[in-house]
């Protein structure tokens, strides 16, 4: 029974040259997202955090994966993994207002990525704790001039999707991929261009670029 015991001792041990792969529990997580610096690649950052490029063109939605630029943020987890609960929030707001809230990521930002709109609805919670603003959720989304689909014949009846759910949620919560925006802008869009080449830009997400 000894010499069994030993055998099988023995036979676990791992030839001499190789390694064990570690357990997930000893692996670093990547974080949520990674600005892209000069001369950055899909290809080069995909390897520095363990991804795949298609992953990242998935996860970010980007159109020509040989095309990204500098300033930009890149969400590094799938979105299914984002599954914020309702946890303290950071200001206040009733389920209407969440609600409220996940219709205008809907409108402003439902072609983005989950980065995009979480970056969309932080502009909103922000506004909320800015003295610059009104202090609530409803009364910032609907203040006059500032959210041009809220006031579009269509914007109650629409139903935002998952992602915008957990997207308002999340910014609600705290999530600010932004750093602190109080407004964004679709440069390729945008009408004021006086006024936003006054604004100082934060981020670069999607297609938007969120500023103070």
């Amino acid at each position: 029974m000894f010499l069994t015991a030993l055998s099988s001792f023995l036979g676990a041990i791992p030839p001499r040259g190789v390694l064990l792969a570690a357990s997930p529990q000893d692996a670093h997580p990547p974080p949520a997202y990674y600005r892209v610096q000069p001369g950055d690649t899909l290809t080069s950052i995909a390897r520095r955090f363990g991804l795949s490029v298609s992953d990242l063109v998935a996860w970010n939605r980007i159109p020509d994966p040989d095309f990204i630029r500098a300033g930009e943020l890149l969400l590094l987890h799938p979105e299914a993994r984002w599954e914020p609960s309702r946890g303290e929030l950071i200001c206040r707001a009733s389920e209407e207002e969440i609600e409220l809230l996940a219709r205008l990521v809907q409108a402003e930002a439902g072609a983005e990525s989950y980065l995009g709109r979480v970056a969309v609805a932080a502009v909103v919670v922000n506004r909320v704790r800015s003295p610059q603003f009104p202090d609530t959720i409803k009364d910032v989304i609907y203040q006059p001039g500032q959210f041009p689909p809220v006031f579009s014949p269509g914007f109650s009846n629409l139903e935002p999707d998952r992602l915008s759910r957990q997207a308002a949620l999340a910014a609600l919560q705290g999530e600010d991929p932004t750093g602190g925006a109080l407004y964004f802008y679709n440069p390729r869009l945008a009408v004021n261009r006086s006024f936003w080449a006054t604004r100082t830009v934060l981020a670069e997400i999607g297609n938007h670029r969120f500023a103070i």
